[in-house]
């Protein structure tokens, strides 16, 4: 998927004219990139916080002595 990514990125690039579709172009991927990377930290803090509730939630029902 990556792979894919870098070659239209790369394609992108190849098919402006002018600097200002190359600086329009830029910032585009700068956004595209910003919004990814965003959505993948917020992805990662959800799963260590689930990871730590189910953990809090396995040992406060050991110590309930319960089977759920």
């Amino acid at each position: 998927m990556n792979l894919v990514t870098g070659a239209v990125i790369l394609a992108m690039f190849h098919f402006t004219n002018s600097r200002f579709e190359t600086i329009v172009v830029s910032a585009l991927v700068f956004i595209c990139v910003a919004v990814i990377v965003s959505y993948m930290s917020l992805g990662y803090a959800l799963s260590r916080t689930w990871n730590i509730d189910l953990a809090r939630y396995i040992a406060i029902a050991k110590a309930l002595r319960l089977n759920a």
